[in-house]
């Protein structure tokens, strides 16, 4: 773990020794601008941007290079800056790193991308304050296991991660989840991610005889699959992991594919002025936008509830409801969102929209 030494010290004396409040509150941003991130750090940004403009805050933009390494130094251009709170957040290396100094100078992190069960329940663990905007894995296995298990257990059915430590994790809790209610998949396995075809995973689940399967992998991997498994007319239909709508991709994704990603924020009625706004600058409203909108909301009322009633941050933005740009949010006493906000959507070849009545 990287913590805080020497010349941090000093930062943090002058953080906890400084004035309590400015008169307009400073919004750490944290995200990546350079790397395979960086159009989703943009978006998370921009989001928060708008919105902490709207109501007179200030916006820090600190670089999040998504290593271990970057901890420390996140930790301490966030005090150096006077920030009261960081929201952003999509790396769990770097986030993990720089809780302990976040922590010592009370200065709370609101993540929009990070969802380790592991690291929520260490920052319980360890009295970090560390809030997730975003669903936990846990709240996508608990949907991805009501789908599967009932729709799919009369049916052969396979699950596929790409290997990564996150994905991989997630596939062996939906696995353990459904096996606790008697539901088996014929096929486990791990595909091999960057690659320009998938043709051995396709005949992998010809020859099973699988007719589902469940993808934890990256948007472009996903994509190839689908068209290989088009090219070979092997008829298997896929539900992809909520990676599909959180990561970059160039390759283009076919119609049909169901996936499990977050309701659409920018259909909500009470968002059609700000999403028009954001059009009429250029600004489309996916990815991390709408996301990091909610943050800096949720980042402007803790502050403005922690100044009038005299409380630490972090213990305003317990127990109470915030109005954001994804709606109504509050947080759990284990600082989760108290709401699944997954659904099952299908895409069309331009969006995902609500999943056709079978």
């Amino acid at each position: 773990m990287v913590r805080a030494r020497h010349g941090f010290a000093a930062l943090l004396l002058l953080a906890l020794t400084g004035p309590a409040w400015a008169e307009n509150a400073v919004i750490g941003v944290v995200a990546p601008t350079k790397g395979p991130y960086a159009l989703l750090g943009g978006q998370v940004s921009t989001g928060a941007a708008e919105r902490a403009a709207a109501s007179g805050n200030r916006i820090v933009p600190v670089e999040d290079g998504c290593e271990a390494a970057d901890g420390t130094r996140i930790a301490t251009e966030l005090i150096a800056a006077g920030a009261q709170v960081a929201i952003g957040f999509l790396c769990t290396e770097s986030l993990e790193a720089a809780l302990p100094a976040l922590k010592e100078a009370g200065i709370p992190a609101i993540t929009v991308g990070v969802r380790s069960d592991i690291l929520m329940e260490d920052a319980l663990k360890n009295a970090w304050p560390l809030y997730r905007l975003g669903p936990s894995q846990n709240a996508e296995v608990e949907r991805l296991a009501a789908e599967i298990g009932t729709t799919w257990s009369a049916e052969p059915f396979a699950l596929v991660d790409d290997g990564a430590v996150g994905n991989h994790d997630l596939v062996e809790a939906l696995r353990a989840k459904l096996e606790e209610n008697g539901v088996k998949p014929v096929l486990v396995e791990t595909l091999r991610p960057g690659q320009d075809q998938q043709l051995t995973l396709v005949r992998h689940l010809s020859s099973a005889g699988v007719l589902r399967v469940f993808v934890a992998a990256d948007r472009d991997d996903i994509a190839v699959l689908l068209r290989d498994l088009t090219g070979e007319a092997v008829p298997v239909s896929v539900l992809a992991g909520a990676s599909i709508d959180t990561t970059p991709g160039t390759v283009a994704l076919p119609a049909g594919l169901d996936a499990l990603v977050a309701r659409d924020a920018a259909a909500q009625p009470e968002n059609v002025e700000f999403v028009k706004a954001l059009r009429e600058k250029g600004v489309e409203p996916e990815g991390y936008v709408l996301p990091g909108a909610a943050a800096a909301d949720v980042a402007d009322q803790a502050l403005k509830a922690a100044t009038a009633e005299g409380k630490p941050v972090a213990v305003a933005l317990e127990g109470r409801a915030f109005n954001t740009a994804l709606g109504p949010i509050r947080f759990t006493d284990r600082h989760e969102l108290t709401e699944n906000p997954y659904d099952i959507r299908r895409w069309d070849g331009k969006t995902f929209i609500p999943q056709p009545a079978n």
